[in-house]
């Protein structure tokens, strides 16, 4: 018999096939950003990227509540024609959240006239704005995932963040550093890359939309209730993690402060996180496709957990000996404090490179209700420990250690919380065999 190389195998699997064209569209985009970097140093300030990060921030904190998951359950949803009506109800509670915050951002800004939001200058308003559109966006690219249409998420990437990019340059060449000029090309980046994902998805079909009824609807939002009762709040949640860092550096310290934590988060912690996305986005589709055809999973969870470990250990290690010095070469002096972040935080990327499998296989596994107990106790320790980081040391370097640690340690305890999720299943589904 023909025996076949299994890094062949692997390497020319459809899964692998469509990590890598996310993965090339997502590092496309993050060559963009990083290249860019040393022009956007020299053209905005720290005090004027750090109030347009702290507003971008709010937007995306809250982001996860406009479609209430039900993006993400439309991937799991048997027919298409069921899909796109998840997708109109999680397009629907966008626009229903969205009002929603308009109001709450008047009451917050105009009525209550809090200090936090007058270092804003008037572009709080562009908090309801970015939601909407995030909540386009997380619905569009659900349709897409779900009928493998990576390509088109990849160019999305690329074209998007080229063009928010572009238009950020000229903005500060042409006006100097300034808030909006920063918000704005978000604004062009966000909006580019949902018209592009909102082509083919056929969520405007009126004859479809017409001939589902009411009842229809509220049928599929029951079935699959455990996304906006479990998976929501988990990415709430999850979001609050995210941003809590930044906010608390603008709040606590300075715009500046917040400013260089952003530049970290610029360079590192986003393309990161958009890397992760694009292996769980395919991953979580792989998952449910070896759920139909009933394979285990667990061999699969520790396969594909230590190659995503192995990947992102060398580079871990070389930013947490080299960050500092090699951003303030890069992006110059004033700068330098956004390498020191970059130091700190450089272990997360080994701990969340392990973790992406798991929560893929939380998911598929519907594991939202422990999903959430584990974020609720992982934001608490989060406020914890970063509140008495700054009560005893007063330094964003001490407070941003103890949000590492505490991240960390959840990463590696997903991990196994994961495997016993899939062995407890994979015997189940041997049992019924």
């Amino acid at each position: 018999m023909k025996q076949t190389n299994p890094l062949k195998r692997l390497t020319h699997s459809p899964l692998a096939r469509n990590i890598l064209t996310l993965f090339t569209g997502k590092a496309a985009a993050q060559v963009i950003l990083i290249g860019s970097a040393p022009i956007i140093s020299r053209l905005f300030v720290p005090a004027d990227y750090g109030t347009a990060a702290m507003i971008l921030a709010l937007a995306a904190l809250v982001a996860p509540l406009a479609t209430l998951s039900f993006g993400t359950a439309s991937q799991l949803a048997a027919l298409d024609s069921d899909a796109r009506s998840l997708l109109r109800v999680a397009m629907g509670s966008t626009v229903l959240f969205t009002v929603l915050l308009v109001a709450l951002t008047f009451i917050l800004s105009s009525a209550l006239e809090l200090e936090f939001f007058t270092r804003f200058g008037g572009w709080e308003w562009a908090i309801p704005l970015l939601f909407l559109l995030h909540g386009a966006e997380s619905a569009f690219e659900s349709w897409n995932t779900r009928r493998k249409r990576f390509k088109v998420q990849a160019v999305t990437s690329v074209s998007s963040v080229g063009i928010s990019t572009g238009s950020r340059i000229a903005f500060g060449a042409i006006g100097g550093s300034s808030v909006a000029g920063l918000v704005i090309s978000k604004f062009i980046g966000v909006g580019t890359r949902v018209a592009v994902l909102a082509r083919g998805s056929g969520l405007t079909r009126s004859t479809e939309a017409s001939e589902r009824s009411l009842d229809h609807y509220r049928s599929l939002a029951y079935k699959f209730r455990d996304f906006p009762l479990f998976a929501t709040p988990t990415a709430l949640l999850q979001s609050v993690n995210r941003q809590l860092p930044l906010l608390l550096f603008g709040g606590l310290f300075s715009p500046a402060v917040a400013g260089l934590y952003a530049m970290a988060d610029r360079l590192f912690l986003r393309p990161l996180n958009l890397l992760n996305a694009s292996f769980r986005s395919v991953y979580t589709q792989h998952l449910v496709s070896a759920v139909d055809r009933g394979r285990p999973l667990t061999p699969l969870l520790l396969k594909a957990s230590a190659f995503t470990g192995a990947a992102m250990l060398v580079p871990s290690t070389l930013l947490l000996v080299y960050g500092e010095p090699m951003i303030a070469f890069v992006l110059g002096e004033t700068w330098r404090g956004a390498g020191e972040f970059i130091e700190i935080t450089a272990p997360l990327m080994f701990f969340a490179a392990l973790v992406i499998p798991a929560n893929a296989a939380m998911v598929v596994c519907r594991q939202q209700r422990t999903f959430l107990a584990m974020q609720v106790l992982t934001t608490t320790a989060l406020a914890v420990g970063f509140f008495t980081a700054f009560l005893i040391w007063r330094t964003p370097a001490s407070a941003l250690w103890a949000l590492v640690t505490v991240l960390s340690i959840r990463h590696l305890y997903t991990v196994f919380i994961a495997l016993a999720v899939t062995r407890r299943q994979d015997k189940s589904q041997q049992s019924n065999l």
